[in-house]
Order: C-alpha cells, then structure tokens, then sequence
C-alpha cells in the first residue's frame, strides 16, 4: 500500500485526463483533492502535452485549426 505522505520524503500524485471532449477557451479549473485538512504550503507543477492527427504534415507551418 502506498504511504502517500505520512513520510518526510517528497510526494508526487499524477492525475491524467483526456481532455479532447472538454472544450476550454480561456481558463482550466485545477483541482486536486487533498491528503490533509491543516493549513500548509504545497508546492504544484504542471505539465502539457500536445499530439497531432496522423494525417498532419510534420512541417506544415500553418496553425489553422478546424
């Protein structure tokens, strides 16, 4: 069973999603449920990825979007 962070040591809990059927145009809510209830600092860093369709010319350089 994972200990989470009832250690001293560092911590990392990852959360993937899919995100193609949730369409955002100016913000995404990030929430991520907690282990504690006290007040503390945390530190959070975010990470992205982009793909592109088989069919995309690797050295197209126009950026329409359809």
């Amino acid at each position: 069973m994972a200990r989470g962070n009832r250690t001293e040591d560092d911590t990392t809990n990852t959360r993937v999603r899919g995100l193609d059927a949730i369409p955002f145009e100016t913000y995404f809510d990030f929430m991520m449920e907690l282990r504690h209830w006290g007040e503390t600092t945390i530190d959070c860093y975010v990470s992205s990825c982009w793909y592109e369709l088989s069919q995309t010319d690797p050295n197209s350089t126009t950026t329409d979007v359809d």
